[in-house]
Parts: C-alpha cells; structure tokens; sequence
C-alpha cells in the first residue's frame, strides 16, 4: 500500500508553509504534460508542486500505475515498453502513449525503465487496473509508483553521465543548503532521469533530474 506523507521541509517558514495546504484536492492542479506531434498534450503523472526553488523544486507525486522493466541497453527498454503500450499485454489493448520515460539509476540494483499508464488510445477514461505484460516480455511488470515527494530539477539537450553526475551533485548540495535532507538512496548516488519529447530526435529534448528525499 502506498502511503502518502506530509513533508517536513525542517525549516521553519518552509514548514510552516507545506502544514498550510489543504489536502483536499491536493493533486488537482499542477501537471506536467508536454507537447506532442499535432499539438495535442502527452498525459504525465499528476503532482503537487510542494516548493519551488530557482534550481530546482519539490514535488509530491499522486500514486500511478506504470509499465516496468529492467534494461543494459536502453533500447532493450524502449522496445519492452512500447511493446506493451502498443498490445503486447493480456487486454491486447493499444495504451495511450505518455511522457515521460523515466529511467532510475539506482547502485547495485539494475537500471530500469517505466511509463505512466493513462488509457486506451482514443479514450479519457483513465484506466483503473491496467492489463498485465502478455508473455513476450518476462521481465516486464506493472508497479505502482508516486505517493512521494521529490526534488527535480530541469535540464535541456544533450546528457552525458558526467553532465548527469555534476547536475545531481548540485542538486544534492542545493536541497542540503536549503535544509532539506536528501534520502539514502540519494546519498549513495540513486538518481531518476526522466525523458520528454520523442525518443529519437535531433531537436533539443527537455530531461528532469529526480532524487527522493527524507520525509
């Protein structure tokens, strides 16, 4: 069961501040959609954005269904989860596409690739229980995920890993500064890219670099 948290910015007008929202409708403002071919809007998970930041903001995310696999090379992912969106599941239903691919970096665990589950394509009805993986893809698995605040913060164009790194360093430096202490997770160098736009592209593509932190 995913529990949702009040966070404790452990700052004293910053906290006070998070105790003055009301919960109630919390998730029905903020969300993060970005363009798609044609002008329509890829649906992205819902969030609340708790406090922003010149760098970077923090986010509480609602809970999501989302379609999971583990990859060496990103390709292998891609092809795993636009597989299922595309019937490769048990309703062989043809899924909404939605951004953004999010990609975690966590030590000593295998990289792994998810993407929100909105709908069936062509329907506003949000699924309530997606189809599970049909058997092509062994590995692949529908997760729940959300259901916890987070620091992001945005970067446009090329990402190397070391361009990676030196963003979650500051990151990590900017949230300590600010008296916000960054999870262990974090701490050890776990870290979450999420990628917008198409997969493939040579126009500049908009990323966000996430950590969890400590509630």
């Amino acid at each position: 069961m995913v529990q949702i948290r009040h966070l404790d910015l452990r700052a004293g007008a910053q906290a006070r501040a998070v105790r003055t929202l009301a919960f109630g409708g919390f998730f029905g403002g903020k969300r993060n959609s970005s363009p798609t071919p044609g002008g329509a809007e890829s649906p992205s998970p819902t969030y609340a954005t708790v406090l922003k930041r010149d760098g970077y903001e923090l986010r509480l995310y609602k809970p999501y269904f989302a379609v999971c696999t583990p990859y060496n090379a990103r390709d292998e992912g891609y092809l795993a989860i636009s597989s299922y969106m595309d019937g490769d599941n048990t309703g062989k239903m043809m899924l909404t596409p939605t951004q953004p691919m999010l990609m975690a970096y966590i030590p000593g665990e295998p990289k792994r690739m998810s993407l929100f589950l909105h709908s069936e394509r062509g329907s506003a009805e949000v699924l309530e229980s997606p189809p599970a993986p049909a058997g092509g893809a062994p590995d692949t698995t529908i997760e729940v995920m959300g259901g916890k605040t987070v620091a992001v913060t945005s970067v446009t164009g090329n990402l190397t890993p070391d361009a990676a790194e030196q963003i979650r360093r500051k990151l990590l430096a900017d949230l300590e500064a600010d008296g916000i202490s960054p999870s262990e997770e974090a701490k050890r160098g776990g870290f979450y890219i999420g990628q917008f736009g198409a997969l493939y592209s040579l126009q500049p593509t908009r990323r966000e670099i996430t950590v969890t932190i400590d509630l």
